[in-house]
Order: C-alpha cells, then sequence, then structure tokens
C-alpha cells in the first residue's frame, strides 16, 4: 500500500476535522483515500451503465430489432400531433351494412346439448 503525503493547507475531503485527520495514522489515511478512490470508480461505472440501459433505437444508432420487445414505445404527445384523429369535417363515413344471419339456433339456459357436431367422424 503506498502512503499519500497531504498538503497541510488543503481541506479536508472527508467528513472529519482537520485536527483529527492529521492524528489519524498515515497507513489509515492511504486506505481510506484508496477506499474513495475505488468508489468513484464505481460510481462511473454506475453511471455508465445506467446510460446504456437507457439506450434504445431512437437514442443511438442500433437498430430497432435490438429493442426489448417487452418494452412498449411512447405514445406521441398532442404537440407531435396537432390535428384530431379521424375523417375530415363534413366527410360522410362509411358503414359496413350487417347481413341477416343464414342460421338461426335457439339456446336455453340450464339444458346441455350432448349431441355431437355432425361434423365429427364417429
Amino acid at each position: 500500500m503506498e502512503l499519500k503525503s497531504e498538503p497541510h493547507n488543503t481541506v479536508c475531503p472527508f467528513p472529519f476535522t482537520p485536527q483529527d485527520w492529521e492524528q489519524t495514522p498515515r497507513a489509515v489515511q492511504a486506505y481510506v483515500h484508496t477506499l474513495r478512490d475505488e468508489v468513484a470508480q464505481l460510481h462511473d461505472r454506475v453511471e455508465t451503465l445506467q446510460a446504456r440501459l437507457t439506450q434504445h433505437s431512437t437514442t443511438s444508432s442500433r437498430p430497432p430489432s435490438s429493442d426489448s420487445p417487452y418494452k412498449k414505445p411512447r405514445r406521441r404527445t398532442t404537440a407531435a400531433m396537432p390535428r384530431k384523429a379521424g375523417g375530415k369535417l363534413g366527410h360522410v363515413g362509411h358503414r359496413q351494412v350487417l347481413l341477416p344471419p343464414t342460421t338461426v339456433r335457439e339456446l336455453t339456459p340450464g339444458k346441455r346439448s350432448r349431441r355431437r357436431p355432425t361434423s365429427w367422424p364417429d
């Protein structure tokens, strides 16, 4: 372990008073500095990994097929779509005509039919 000498005129970067820090043994000070550096490196790595997690095809050069199939894309806001959905004003709509039923079968509640359909093989 390498001992680091601290300048005496700098502000103490730890939550200790400068007097307490000066009374701390040099080996403990070096170990605390090593731990602080490791925490800073891990913090940077976590930020990098979190930035990679938030990437998808619209925020990077990745193809849309690499997006997660479990996350639904965000819907467009009204600012992106200034007009209302639907046909133009005054346009007469067309509806599909409902055809009359070809066969009617009456079902009564409580009574179950045990007959097999004629299309089943014997």
